[in-house]
């Protein structure tokens, strides 16, 4: 990896199912969390500027809980835009407001009083996020919402940029807005701790994501085609895990005090710690429900779903967290990047290229649904070599710019080669491995 890890990874409880799982697809090791402000982390080309103003008489109710309940849009005073991975807190200055975000990730605008307290979101062409993709004008990416008034915690912009800055196909809206408990789940976690104020003004900011793996079949290698798995039992056989991540100076020294409980009202009794690690920036914790895998199915379902609901999360045996989860589909945002290896003359990896299908087989272009994406190579001797990175934004030499073609700088012998894992991130945060023989 390209940065050393500081920490270890937690002993997998001695699950044998779930061992086996993981060295299939490996579970994506983490190269980097890339929490931070914007503007310290990589640069203003991936950057799309927002700014608007609020009316005069803003509010046509007011906001209706918590210590918001007496506070409307002409009470804002600070505008925190933020996707799963990045923020930026901007002050409103006489009504108007100018804010930076990154391209490519489903971005949330939250409105705040003097005290931070919540006021309302952004509420544009039926979301409460604007997906920062498939934008018209990569080279002046400008999104006026213009005026802003405000309908409970609602907050409505005269100019609506889905399908005019943001072209995206009404399929797309209709599939965003499905998803709509996931976008008010990651609001509900602003304040994990419930004192008020965004966790991330604190430095204490908790990221909840989920994380999927599937077997995909046998990669391609120079003139032999790729053969697919049964595409049509892709989402039954998924497996799923919970991923917590959290600043550096939350992480603890004792792996074995962090848990995670719930769903409120029908708690699990088979969730397990299945790796913590503590990085430079960050800490990163995943959680799972092992079971036995189906014996038809090459690494069947042998981790089970997380249902919607309030879970508890612990850290140091006794800081206790509220999260909000909301168990997205992971049909949604799922595509097959089918791998074909492209070899010399000496049987080194030269380079893979990726066709990209949903579960039914139709092509897509994978800007649609990726933001960031990875490939790991899992040799025969248990050694792995990674190509991309998840979770960082600096713009490096091993981040993966081509969707479709990715170069192999590494020594890697086709005939050393055990196993190939496509990892990506999708534009929620959530993360895919896609496992090939």
């Amino acid at each position: 990896m390209r940065r050393a890890l500081r920490g270890f990874l937690l002993v997998l409880q001695r699950h044998p199912v779930l061992l086996t799982i993981l060295y299939a697809s490996a579970l994506t090791v983490m190269t980097g969390c890339g929490e931070g402000l914007f503007g310290p982390k990589g640069d203003d080309t991936s950057r799309v500027t927002i700014t608007g103003t609020i009316a005069s008489g803003a509010s046509t109710r007011r906001a209706g809980h918590g210590s918001s309940a007496q506070l409307d849009l002409s009470d804002a005073r600070r505008v925190l835009v933020f996707s799963f991975s990045n923020y930026q807190l901007a002050d409103i200055v006489d009504g108007s407001f100018s804010v930076r975000a990154e391209t490519g990730t489903a971005t949330a605008l939250i409105f705040l009083g003097a005290g931070d307290q919540y006021i309302g979101n952004l509420y544009a062409g039926g979301l409460n996020v604007l997906p920062l993709s498939n934008l018209r004008d990569e080279e002046n990416i400008v999104i006026d919402l213009e005026t802003l008034t405000q309908d409970s915690t609602s907050v409505i912009p005269s100019h609506d940029p889905i399908g005019d800055e943001i072209d995206i196909s009404p399929e797309e809206v209709a599939r965003l807005r499905e998803m709509g408990a996931f976008f008010e789940s990651l609001a509900q976690n602003i304040d994990a701790d419930g004192d008020g104020v965004p966790d991330l003004l604190q430095g204490r900011r908790l990221t909840l994501t989920s994380s999927f793996s599937v077997f995909g079949g046998q990669w391609g290698q120079d003139d032999t085609l790729p053969v697919v798995f049964d595409t049509a039992r892709m989402v039954e056989c998924m497996n799923y895990s919970v991923r917590i991540e959290g600043p550096i100076a939350m992480a603890v020294a004792d792996p074995g005090t962090v848990a995670l409980s719930g769903p409120a009202g029908g708690e699990y009794d088979d969730i397990v710690t299945m790796r913590y690690v503590a990085e430079m920036d960050c800490f990163i914790t995943f959680f799972a429900r092992p079971a036995e895998a189906q014996p038809d199915v090459p690494w069947g379902a042998a981790m089970l779903p997380f249902a919607k609901g309030i879970y508890s999360f612990t850290l140091n045996g006794s800081d206790h967290y509220n999260l909000s989860y909301s168990s997205i589909d992971a049909k949604y945002h799922m595509v097959v990047a089918i791998p074909t290896l492209h070899t010399g003359t000496s049987g080194e990896i030269v380079s893979v290229s990726l066709d990209y299908r949903l579960p039914d087989g139709t092509p897509v272009d994978p800007a649609t649904f990726i933001t960031c994406l990875q490939l790991q190579f899992g040799r025969n001797d248990d050694t792995r070599v990674e190509i991309g990175s998840l979770y960082e934004r600096v713009k490096t030499n091993r981040t993966i710019e081509q969707l479709t073609s990715v170069p192999v700088g590494e020594s890697i012998q086709v005939s050393s080669l055990r196993s190939l894992s496509v990892n990506y991130n999708d534009v929620l945060g959530n993360e895919y491995s896609i496992i090939w023989h």
